[in-house]
C-alpha cells in the first residue's frame, strides 16, 4: 500500500502533464491554421460568393432589416473592412445598413466610402445618406460593381446610413426641443417623424466593434429591442465572426413590437 500511492501520483501527474501538453499543441496549432488563413486572405483576397450568402441565409429562421455598426475610436478608418461587412450583409438580404462613429469620422470620409461601395462586389445599387443639423438628408446612389443590367429582375435597394453623435443623441434632444414648443400631444409616431431614420425599421441587430464596448449614444430611441454584439476590432472580424453574430440573433425569442 505505501508504494502504490507514489505510483498513482506518478501517474497522475504524468496523465495531466501529456493532457496539458496535448491542449497546448492543439491551441497552437489552431492559432498556427488562424494565421496562415489571415495571411492567405491578405495575400490573395477572396470575396464571399452570393449563392454562399444566401444559402448561409436561408438557414437562419430570421434576418435581421437593418444591422448597425457602431465604430469605435480609430474602427470608422477601416472603410475597406466596413465595405466586406456591408457586402455580407447585403448578401443575407438585409436592406438597411447604419454605420456609426461619435466624431463624424464616417462622414467626413464619406468620399472614400461610396468609392470603395462602388468598387464592391454586390449585386446592389447603394442610397448612401448622411444628415446635416436640420435633419434633412444628403444623399448620393452608387452601383456595385456586380449590378446586371441586362437582368429582369431590378437590383437590391440598400440604404446606408452614416451617422455620427449628432444623429443619435443631439437628433434626440433636437426632436425634443421642437415638440416642446408645438403644445401637441407626445406619441412615439409624433417622436419618429422628428428622427434622421424615419420611415426606416429599428436596427435589429448593433455590433459594436472596438474596446471599450459602448454604444457611444447610438440611436438612443430606435435601439429599445436590438440585439446587441460585440466584435474586438474591423482588421480581425472575419465572416465566420459575422455568421455567428447572425446565427445567435436569429435563435432569439421574438420580442414584443418586433
Amino acid at each position: 500500500m505505501d508504494i502504490l500511492l507514489p505510483v498513482f501520483q506518478l501517474l497522475y501527474f504524468v496523465a495531466h502533464f501529456l493532457a496539458s501538453l496535448a491542449l497546448s499543441v492543439i491551441d497552437t496549432f489552431h492559432d498556427l491554421h488562424h494565421l496562415l488563413l489571415r495571411l492567405y486572405s491578405f495575400f490573395v483576397p477572396t470575396a464571399i460568393p452570393a449563392c454562399r450568402l444566401q444559402a448561409d441565409a436561408a438557414q437562419l429562421k430570421k434576418v435581421p432589416q437593418h444591422l448597425g455598426l457602431v465604430c469605435v475610436g480609430q474602427q470608422a478608418q477601416h472603410i475597406a473592412q466596413l465595405s466586406t461587412v456591408i457586402s455580407w450583409a447585403v448578401g443575407y438580404g438585409i436592406r438597411f445598413i447604419s454605420l456609426y462613429d461619435a466624431h463624424g469620422t464616417l462622414k467626413h470620409n464619406r468620399p472614400v466610402i461610396l468609392k470603395a461601395l462602388q468598387k464592391s462586389s454586390s449585386d446592389a445599387v447603394y442610397n448612401v445618406l448622411s444628415y446635416d443639423h436640420s435633419c434633412s438628408p444628403e444623399r448620393d446612389v452608387i452601383a456595385g460593381m456586380s449590378i446586371k443590367t441586362d437582368s429582369d429582375s431590378p437590383p437590391q435597394n440598400i440604404t446606408v446610413n452614416l451617422l455620427s453623435l449628432e444623429d443619435g443623441r443631439g437628433n434626440l434632444a433636437s426632436a425634443a426641443k421642437i415638440l416642446s414648443t408645438t403644445g401637441c400631444k407626445i406619441t412615439m409616431s409624433l417622436i419618429e417623424s422628428h428622427l434622421v431614420t424615419r420611415g426606416q425599421p429599428d436596427p435589429d441587430v448593433v455590433i459594436t466593434i472596438g474596446d471599450p464596448f459602448a454604444s457611444l449614444a447610438f440611436l438612443p430611441w430606435q435601439i429599445r429591442l436590438s440585439e446587441f454584439f460585440v466584435a474586438p476590432s474591423l482588421s480581425r472580424f472575419e465572416y465566420s465572426d459575422f455568421q455567428t453574430i447572425l446565427k445567435k440573433y436569429s435563435r432569439c425569442e421574438q420580442r414584443f413590437g418586433k
